[in-house]
């Protein structure tokens, strides 16, 4: 079987003025699990919705 990192390069989003990410690139190896942690309010879930195809990231 072959695995494909997934790959998001220059992804930004926002609530409104509230910026989530801006220009953010996340690499994830697709072998194995991956963990995902972080304060409350930092954008945890909004990222698995961006991977996921519930958001659309946002066009500059």
């Amino acid at each position: 079987m072959t695995y494909t990192d997934l790959i998001l390069s220059n992804i930004s989003y926002s609530y409104g003025k509230v910026s989530v990410f801006e220009n953010a690139t996340v690499n994830v190896p697709l072998k194995g699990l991956i963990q995902i942690k972080g304060i409350n309010g930092r954008g945890k879930t909004t990222l698995v919705h961006l991977i996921i195809g519930l958001l659309m990231v946002c066009q500059h």
